[in-house]
């Protein structure tokens, strides 16, 4: 590295096409996760969430609703579908989840999408957490992962 002229001379790498197009392509977003009891829509479309939280008691096995807002700015539609596991504070898999499909991208640019828990042990006290894989049905890959924590007081 040289300063002449108050510059560094910097050697720069290319950088080959499949990178570049996989760094600049749209990616799915989470742009939000929220528990609560339940989720109802009416006839328009609308949805409300019901009884929201981000604790649970201890000992308890509820049914919960995990809640996902998805942004995906792709002008192609894409099909997806979520993968949800729900561990303790050690790391062990308490349930698992597989959605249902659903698009994104296109005319679709956001989506909420949620699934329900049920009969899930929560016997240890501590910050839980909820892994989130998002799936690419037609490349057959891995789009995105996420966590959201639920603390179990």
């Amino acid at each position: 590295m040289s300063y002449a002229n108050g510059y560094a001379d910097w050697e720069v790498s290319p950088i080959d096409d499949d990178a570049l197009d996989a760094l600049l392509s749209p990616r799915p977003v989470l742009q939000a996760s929220l528990f609560c009891t339940a989720v109802h829509s009416d006839a328009q479309g609308r949805l409300t969430m019901v009884g929201a939280f981000h604790t649970l008691p201890r000992g308890s096995a509820p049914e919960f609703v995990l809640m996902n807002l998805w942004r995906h700015d792709s002008p192609d539609s894409e099909e997806f579908r979520e993968l949800l596991e729900m561990r303790d504070p050690d790391g062990r898999v308490l349930g698992e989840l597989r959605a249902s499909p659903f698009h994104l991208g296109g005319d679709t640019r956001r989506h909420f999408n949620y699934v329900r828990f049920t009969s899930v042990n929560l016997t240890a006290l501590g910050c839980h957490e909820v892994r989130i894989t998002l799936v690419d049905i037609g490349a057959q890959a891995v789009a995105v992962t996420a966590s959201t924590p639920l603390l179990v007081v």
